[in-house]
């Protein structure tokens, strides 16, 4: 499918982050889309909130068998056209964090199966870019794009103008403070724009929270209180005066 224009749709058969490609997914998603009255390739667009395979890949698949577009944010494009699918996500961390300091934390990462995650799934870029600030229309109301970098550098988050619900991806997730920056080609401060991201978010009306992974829950303010890093890491990493990290909330 051709570059499309977020302006030429208003979107009915809209999915947010489908999920890993596969018929378990596919399986899932008919029986939801049935349960809405709608049929699978009702679908015509995916709204991908960041590039990691459980939010991405099926989407990515859907431009084939059933032709829907693909949406993403601008800033994924670096992880996205460095991406090597033979070798997986996370294969330049532990020598950026044996940089850091934390060469344990290295260690197990380049020990972990999980490092070869994602390897072999058809990857490329989507349809069309989003930027901050985008309206996506919708039959009912609409979905503003807002740029939440810091899980990754493309990370966006998608609010309902009517009933301002905020989804919420890999940003917020209830009970657990996401991964930084772990991407094939993640910003030199993915920390800071994370906690610049979520002053953003705690700077938004209140709303409930779709997030991709947990439950709906009603309050964003409460959430990204919650999983700001500077409260839920050990006081040990908070108070590190050295860290590069700490450094570099002060660029």
């Amino acid at each position: 499918m051709a570059n499309v224009n977020i302006n030429s749709y208003v979107l009915e058969g809209a999915v947010i982050d489908p999920g890993w490609v596969g018929p378990d997914t596919e399986q899932a998603m008919t029986t939801a889309q049935g349960q809405l009255g709608y049929r699978l390739d009702d679908i015509t667009v995916c709204l991908a909130t960041h590039h990691h395979g459980d939010h991405y890949s099926q989407a990515f698949a859907w431009r084939t068998t059933l032709g829907s577009a693909l949406f993403a944010g601008r800033e994924e494009r670096y992880s996205i056209d460095s991406f090597l699918t033979d070798v997986g996500r996370f294969p330049n961390h532990p020598p950026l964090l044996t940089r850091c300091g934390a060469t344990r934390l290295a260690e197990r990462i380049a020990r972990n199966e999980v490092a070869g995650e994602g390897a072999g799934i058809a990857h490329g870029r989507p349809n069309c870019w989003l930027d901050s600030g985008d309206v996506i229309k919708l039959r009912e109301g609409a979905l503003e794009v807002i740029a939440t970098p810091g899980h990754t550098r493309g990370h966006v988050a998608f609010r309902h103008t009517d009933t301002r619900i905020l989804f919420s991806g890999d940003h917020i997730l209830p009970g657990i403070t996401p991964s930084i920056g772990f991407e094939w080609a993640p910003e030199p401060y993915p920390l800071r724009s994370n906690l610049r991201s979520l002053e953003l978010v705690r700077g938004l009306p209140d709303t409930a929270l779709l997030p991709a992974h947990g439950p709906v829950t009603a309050s964003t303010a409460i959430e990204s209180t919650y999983c700001h890093p500077s409260t839920s890491c050990p006081p040990s990493w908070r108070s590190a005066p050295t860290s590069t990290y700490s450094r570099s909330m002060a660029d």
